[in-house]
């Protein structure tokens, strides 16, 4: 209890002025929500799965198409308030709001003490970038969750060593993160590698580690294969996006992000959508594209990158798609370009930040993360919303740099090492914002 009790008195002020925030925004929602994008598909879904049983073994439809976690969660929240308000799922966000602070607190302490601690959970709850994202129903918020109890078990997998539950958790977590956003496989199997290659642990414990793993992988994973298998005859794939996403991201004409499929394939009628023929379809149209052209492929690689890298600057959810319709000018263009500014606030002082640390976990796990996500972006599509769960890990490192204000003019003024590791990055990330500055305004 008394370890408890540090963690409340920390959270409890951002926790209450951020769900004032979001609560006021909640009320500025419309109660059907907005039936565009992507804003209103976890809702619609959910409400089936509350209420008409036979939608959880429905084939071609949204639920089983895309990675089905967050809209079984909804579901559940709807089931218990016998509620069709787009509101009741953006409450039940908000208990995910609090769930993201505690996790970020305690292991931001860990790394970087209590004061960084404390000003990282203040961030969390009142950048805008965070505060937009938290109101919409979109899979981000609830990944976060199994994102960052993943993270903080193998942060702190050296003195996790000797419990029997913290590789069955981290195994569940990812998992839970791969049934939330599919990409979150990679995560997996970069954790079984680390685990294989790093220098914790003797051959039997990490053995034991590994075998614990694949159980809480199995116990999280087992209820949606044996769903499958009733639908579709076998346990997987998890999801049917895949071959989708890397027909987007490489079809003649791709821009590096999100867009419609204009390649001129035709479906042929008797293949549904969301169907494994529908998978596979576009997967192996994607294939075709990525032969007929290699070297389009590399270089369109790069600008996905970009599109990774690049800030929230054109929030088209609540300029053009009106999520806020009553909500007064002034705000929503504040919101706007507050979710621009710190989204690249974030990118380019966590950059500087982890830089100037002295090389750790935190710092190593970090770069694996972005170096993962690269990949994943590479051969499908980029988007700023890939790199929101990421843009968690940063926010210490951005507080670190601004806080060591010595070290920072040092690192400015004197020629070293760190110094041209920084510029170069900074340089780099650059780049990639004029490329796709370039390629979306020029």
């Amino acid at each position: 209890m008394s370890n408890i009790q540090p963690i409340i008195k920390a959270l409890f002020l951002p926790v209450l002025i951020g769900l004032l925030i979001r609560v006021t925004l909640i009320a500025y929602t419309p109660e059907e929500g907005i039936n565009a994008s992507d804003l209103n598909v976890y809702r619609m879904v959910a409400l089936e799965l509350a209420n008409e049983s036979e939608s959880w073994t429905k084939q071609n439809g949204e639920f089983g198409y895309r990675a089905p976690l967050y809209f079984i969660y909804l579901a559940g929240i709807y089931k218990i308030t016998n509620s069709n308000s787009y509101h009741v799922g953006q409450f039940a966000n908000l208990f995910l709001f609090i769930l993201i602070l505690g996790l970020l607190y305690s292991l931001v302490k860990e790394y970087f003490g209590t004061q960084v601690a404390v000003l990282v959970i203040w961030l969390r709850a009142l950048l805008p970038v965070y505060v937009v994202n938290d109101v919409f129903l979109l899979s981000e918020v609830f990944f976060d969750v199994f994102f960052l109890i993943a993270i903080i078990i193998m942060f702190m997998r050296s003195s996790l060593l000797t419990s029997k539950w913290a590789p069955i958790v981290l195994g569940g977590s990812l998992v839970a993160a791969t049934l939330t956003r599919e990409y979150a496989l990679a995560f997996l199997v970069i954790v079984i590698f680390v685990i294989i290659i790093e220098k914790i642990g003797d051959r039997r414990t990490k053995l034991h580690w590994l075998s614990l793993i694949l159980l809480g992988a199995i116990v999280i994973m087992t209820p949606w294969a044996y769903r499958n298998t009733l639908v579709w005859g076998s346990p997987f794939p998890i999801n049917l996006t895949t071959g989708v996403n890397l027909h987007i991201g490489n079809q003649p004409g791709a821009t590096g992000t999100y867009m419609n499929l204009e390649s001129g394939h035709q479906i042929p009628p008797d293949i549904k959508f969301g169907s494994r023929d529908f998978n596979r379809w576009h997967t192996q149209h994607a294939i075709d594209d990525v032969l007929a052209n290699p070297f389009g492929f590399l270089k369109g690689g790069f600008v996905k990158i970009g599109w990774l890298l690049f800030p929230r600057a054109y929030r088209n959810e609540i300029h053009t798609l009106h999520f806020f319709p009553d909500l007064p000018r002034s705000v929503t263009w504040a919101l706007i370009i507050g979710s621009g500014l710190s989204s690249a606030f974030l990118m380019l002082f966590g950059l500087i930040g982890l830089i100037m640390k002295s090389p750790d976990r935190y710092t190593w796990g970090t770069v694996t993360v972005f170096v993962t996500l690269c990949a994943v972006v590479f051969v499908s599509f980029g988007g700023p919303r890939f790199a929101e769960s990421f843009s968690l890990l940063l926010i210490a490192p951005a507080i670190y740099a601004l806080t060591q204000r010595s070290q920072l003019l040092y690192l400015i003024t004197n020629i070293s090492y760190k110094s041209i590791i920084t510029l170069s990055g900074v340089g780099i990330l650059m780049l990639f914002w004029a490329m796709i500055i370039t390629i979306k305004f020029v």
